[in-house]
């Protein structure tokens, strides 16, 4: 992964820009008008028993069981924290072909692109140079954060493909006491279909613009011994595009224009066999791309720039319930992960040199938790151990070895957390883990909720919770031989704190409402700076207050229709307010909306999004602009055929 580069884009900045704002309002126009009649033609056609449900009936129907929240599954209002749901529905209708697309589809949360990676902020965090370490990813329960830059993929490195998804978890705010390191901003869990969720064999293809294709082929296989397994393989390609940067237009430099340095590829396996209470999970994914923008001082209009991730894990699940209140989930997980990184740098005297980094992770990890129902309680308990037997990174040319450093460690963690119910309305949760790193020493993080349901249809949360982050091995250690950055050996851990407020409502027989005010402190935060030497480097440089509000009114009719309305506002106080806060957009606005144009078989769906104005780490701001998708889907066109345009 290399040295950081510190350039925001927004994630599908070929797609957004400011001229975009004329399409939103007419837009609007058409959606309500054409709104408007499916409602009323779809609602008198396909009305339904829904009509006739109680509130409480209601909530049976409407309100999306989470699992991620506290490692049980549990209805989103009764979970201790402010959670968001992406079905494999939503991501088939709107046309979702990267993880970090369906991440900026989210309230309050936003995504960038570098040309080389991308990576998600959330709540106004979203700090250039930490490769996703302050949000954890889970595959099926599997961490998939790695052990060198503690990165989590959300591009196209994403360790399967997302028409593999079943439905997507995103849990806001610290869940440290629940899961430990990296659990610092939020909790992203990916659940994948079941043999029962396919079609058999599958077989998937895209084309696109910028030289873009894409295969899948899959299977889903019942057994007579009650046993299922799905398989999957996909390729990606996508050439990219000659891209001009007005920092480079020389005449000796192509006139700005990068050609032919923007080629994205990768390719994925998955598979699963499951039987009874036990499951065979196995994930691979391998990934290159050039990097047209020239970071780090590195030669332009070089296709020799590039980078190449492989990730690999392997996880053996126990999930066994001994009763209706006592169950046990065990897994024993290896984890693999290697980068390569290729960087060309042109010298007068000597031409030009290729740099290179390379690094191997290896890591085993065994987790173990009880969930333990009695009276008003309901008890979850657990351990977990994490040898990362490998941490090996090392950057050379042809003259010299500037970075040799092999390293291990290890860590254990012990969590409890207890809800209580005070009254059948009137929930207490309270928790704390502990850990010990053998790098960092010794931590423990709680977390406190109390949730309120006065009336049916209305769930009323506090939310507190604290977490911890120690820096990564390459955020210790890397050193590129001091061409673009140095080591900080002395590097501590960061802490967050946080408090929120939720109110969650059901608005009558087809809207949902959620708001949330939030609040939290982060100190000694680990972040990227350019020293006197004008190397970068990784220091504790200060304290982060933050404070914001998110709106969500979410509607679902009978005959399809669907969609949400958001908007989230947050300011952040960074080193006192004497320093700029970067990547920290203040408004986040974003309309989806869904119709189905036939029946249930064309589907029409509409995303518009806004970003306010940021701070960039050159210390420009980026303008605010406008993004919009538009996706028509035709499922089961024809016997088994899908079919779907994007614009």
């Amino acid at each position: 992964m290399g040295p950081v580069q510190p350039i925001f884009y927004p994630s599908k900045a070929t797609k957004g820009c400011k001229r975009s704002f004329p399409v939103f309002v007419p837009a609007l126009l058409f959606l309500c008008i054409l709104f408007h009649d499916c409602v009323s033609s779809y609602g008198r056609e396909q009305e339904t028993d829904l009509f006739d449900m109680t509130i409480e009936e209601l909530m049976e129907v409407r309100i999306k069981p989470v699992t991620g929240a506290s490692k049980y599954e549990q209805k989103t209002t009764e979970a201790p924290a402010s959670v968001s749901i992406i079905t494999a529905d939503d991501i088939r209708k709107y046309g979702y072909r990267t993880f970090a697309e369906i991440l900026q589809s989210v309230r309050g949360l936003y995504a960038n692109y570098d040309r080389n990676y991308h990576y998600a902020g959330v709540r106004g965090f979203g700090r250039p140079g930490d490769y996703n370490s302050r949000i954890l990813v889970l595959l099926d329960g599997v961490k998939l954060n790695e052990n060198i830059y503690d990165s989590a993929p959300v591009g196209t490195d994403f360790v399967c493909d997302l028409d593999l998804i079943e439905r997507i978890e995103i849990i806001r705010g610290p869940s440290y006491s629940m899961y430990g390191n990296n659990a610092f901003l939020m909790v992203i869990n990916v659940i994948t279909k079941d043999a029962e969720a396919m079609k058999g064999i599958e077989a998937a293809a895209d084309i696109g613009s910028f030289g873009s294709y894409q295969g899948r082929l899959s299977s889903g296989s019942l057994f007579d011994n009650g046993g299922q397994m799905v398989l999957s393989g996909t390729l990606f390609n996508r050439d990219g595009q000659d891209l001009y940067y007005q920092e480079f237009d020389t005449p000796d430099q192509n006139n700005g224009v990068a050609e032919d340095g923007d080629r994205d590829r990768s390719g994925s396996l998955f598979a699963k066999y499951a039987w009874r209470d036990l499951t065979l999970e196995t994930s691979y994914v391998n990934r290159s791309k050039q990097i047209p923008t020239a970071p780090w001082d590195i030669a332009f209009n070089d296709p020799r720039n590039k980078s190449w991730d492989e990730r690999a894990f392997a996880d053996l699940k126990l999930d066994h319930r001994f009763d209706d209140d006592l169950g046990l989930v065990a897994r024993l997980t290896y984890g693999y992960y290697q980068y390569e990184g290729e960087y060309a740098y042109f010298d007068e005297d000597f031409g030009t040199t290729i740099n290179n980094d390379h690094v191997d992770g290896q890591w085993l990890g065994a987790n173990l938790h009880l969930t333990r129902k009695f009276d008003r309680h309901m008890l979850i308990m657990g351990a977990d151990f994490t040898d990362n037997f490998s941490q090996f990174q090392e950057n050379y040319d042809e003259f010299a070895v500037y970075l040799d450093d092999d390293r291990n460690s290890s860590s254990w963690g012990l969590f409890l957390q207890d809800e209580y119910s005070l009254l059948t309305n009137l929930t207490l949760v309270a928790g704390l883990r502990f850990d010990h790193f053998s790098t960092f020493g010794d931590t423990a993080n709680p977390r406190l909720a109390v949730i309120y349901r006065p009336l049916a249809g209305t769930s009323l949360k506090y939310l507190f919770g604290r977490a911890f982050r120690g820096p990564s091995v390459y955020e210790l250690y890397y050193n590129d031989g001091d061409a673009s950055q140095k080591a900080n050996p002395d590097l501590q851990e960061e802490t967050i704190q946080s408090h929120e407020l939720v109110w969650e409502q059901l608005l009558g027989k087809n809207f949902t409402g959620t708001v949330s005010l939030y609040t939290y402190d982060a100190k000694d935060m680990i972040t990227l700076e350019t020293d006197a030497d004008e190397l970068l480097v990784y220091r504790n440089a200060g304290e982060v207050d933050a404070a914001g509000i998110e709106a969500e009114l979410a509607v679902s009719f009978p005959g399809g229709v669907s969609g949400r309305l958001s908007y989230a506002y947050q300011e952040s106080d960074y080193g006192g307010g004497d320093q700029v806060w970067t990547n920290s957009p203040r408004h986040l606005a974003k309309f989806n909306v869904s119709i189905p144009l036939f029946q249930d078989r064309l589907f029409f769906s509409l995303e518009e999004q806004y970003a306010g104005r940021t701070e960039t780490f050159a210390g420009v701001s980026t303008g605010d602009y406008f993004l919009t998708n538009a996706t028509l889907f035709a499922p089961n066109l024809v016997d088994n055929v899908d079919l779907s345009a994007q614009l």
